[in-house]
């Protein structure tokens, strides 16, 4: 995952070059929010009305409507990932000053 680090950050420290630092606190920044509002997402997409886990044998499980929404959840997250992705990668480039 750390590689997908190397491309923004050497950009923007092209485009700023006397604000290094903030450029990779932004890139850092921009991964931890994804991460972190990608699993509200995740879970908002796999909920039912009733969370409760069952116990089965001493483990606690998901009912399952919650499992039966899973393939679902990757099937859409999958979608929104590459939607993400393509934009963001469109949006990457080397300055040309710089170059």
């Amino acid at each position: 995952m750390a590689l997908t680090y190397f491309a923004p950050i050497t950009c923007g420290w092209e485009y700023f070059p006397n604000n290094r630092g903030f450029v990779v606190g932004l890139v850092l920044c921009g991964f931890g929010l994804g991460a972190f509002f990608f699993g509200f997402l995740s879970s908002a997409l796999v909920k039912t009305g009733d969370m409760k886990k069952v116990q089965v044998n001493g483990q606690k499980y998901f009912k399952e409507e919650v499992a039966s929404n899973v393939p679902h959840m990757f099937q859409v997250l999958t979608i929104v990932y590459g939607i993400i992705a393509a934009t963001g990668i469109s949006m990457v480039s080397r300055n040309p000053e710089v170059v």
